[in-house]
């Protein structure tokens, strides 16, 4: 997939600090496109998504109460957390990621 294109005129410009704060979520198989591509690869938190998005930390297609429990899995783990894990694109994996993925259920992905 080829990543869209960002105009020379775009709103990026005026962020403060846009291409550091913000996630974005790329299809899996296009990750390495927008990393290097000259104007997406300067977002520094590109994230793969699976399945059915941001919420789908199982890859099953679909955002279900399984994908919180298992988030919340992760989270006691102790071990790496994977970018997938960060449902609300802060940039970092939390009990907030459970809680907006909870919101999210509660409100029916909306």
């Amino acid at each position: 997939m080829v990543p869209p294109q960002i105009g020379r005129r775009t709103f990026f410009k005026y962020l403060s600090n846009v291409y550091e704060t913000t996630t974005i979520f790329v299809p899996n198989t296009s990750l390495s496109v927008y990393k290097s591509h000259e104007e997406w690869g300067k977002f520094t938190h590109i994230v793969p998504f699976i399945g059915a998005g941001p919420g789908d930390i199982n890859g099953d297609g679909s955002i279900a109460i399984n994908d919180a429990t298992n988030l919340i899995d992760m989270l006691l783990s102790g071990d790496e957390l994977p970018a997938y894990a960060d449902v609300n694109g802060d940039g970092v994996v939390t009990i907030k990621d459970v809680t907006d993925l909870i919101d999210m259920l509660l409100n029916d992905g909306n």
